[in-house]
């Protein structure tokens, strides 16, 4: 019988549950999935895959409790990391569809606005 200590239940949840707290909040701020035509089924199973694609690469997180008062702190470092990194990639995102609208600007393509759905806005 496998027999399992509290200790080794907190170091492997807290070795996969930090990571994939910061790729979910990736994922919800980050352009490409924070569309609404993605369902929040897709998402969390991508954040899983991921999680479960990188975990055995990560450096090796110091056991605690993820329940404790540090443990909390981290994850929501964690989860600020995460929705940072995906405001910075909405921010290219943002950036890039700016330059085409002004671009069109100059071109003269500005009478041919049309409503965009994924924007939901005039482009």
């Amino acid at each position: 019988m496998i027999s399992l200590s509290a200790n080794e239940i907190n170091a492997w949840v807290s070795a996969f549950f930090f990571p994939l707290a910061r790729i979910l909040a990736i994922l919800a701020a980050a352009p490409p999935f924070s569309n609404p035509a993605l369902t929040l089924r897709v998402r969390l199973a991508a954040g899983l895959a991921i999680t479960f694609a990188i975990t055995p690469v990560l450096p090796p997180i110091p056991p605690l409790a993820p329940g404790s008062a540090a443990g909390l702190l981290i994850l929501a470092q964690q989860m600020l990391i995460g929705l940072a990194m995906g405001f910075a990639m909405r921010l290219v995102f943002t950036a890039v569809d700016l330059a085409g609208e002004m671009i069109s600007m100059q071109m003269g393509l500005g009478f041919a606005s049309a409503y965009d759905p994924q924007t939901a806005g005039q482009t």
